[in-house]
Order: C-alpha cells, then sequence, then structure tokens
C-alpha cells in the first residue's frame, strides 16, 4: 500500500513538471530553480510521511528546537 502512494505521489510530481515545466521561459532560470527545490522538498516530505507516519508534526520540531530560546528570552 505504501509503494502504491509512492507511485502515485511520483505520478503526481511528474504531472506537475509536465505541466508546468513547458510553460516557463527559458530566461526563467530563477523560477525554474526555486520550483524544483519547492517540489524536490514537498515530495521529500510527502515520502517520509507515508513511510513512516509516526515522525512528529513540524510543530512539535519548531517546539524542540525553539522550545530552549523562548525560555531565555522570556527572562
Amino acid at each position: 500500500m505504501k509503494l502504491l502512494f509512492t507511485l502515485s505521489l511520483a505520478l503526481i510530481v511528474w504531472g506537475l513538471f509536465r505541466y508546468d515545466w513547458p510553460r516557463m521561459n527559458a530566461g526563467m532560470k530563477k523560477e525554474k530553480t526555486a520550483f524544483i527545490g519547492i517540489i524536490a522538498v514537498a515530495a521529500f516530505l510527502s515520502i517520509l510521511l507515508i513511510w513512516f507516519p509516526r515522525i512528529p508534526s513540524a510543530m512539535k520540531m519548531i517546539d524542540l528546537l525553539f522550545g530552549p530560546l523562548g525560555s531565555i528570552l522570556k527572562t
């Protein structure tokens, strides 16, 4: 089932590239780089969520990283 979801995600990503890439002009290098970066990060996070559904949410990770900083700033 996880493999089916992963393949479905790959099909969606392929469709996004197939639809949007030809509509970008040759001079739009920054936009193309941003497009690839955003799609790659989103696909990676989606695959992580498919294969490891019990990973902590983004909010818990932010609290873990910045929690000590918040307690220091409160004093």
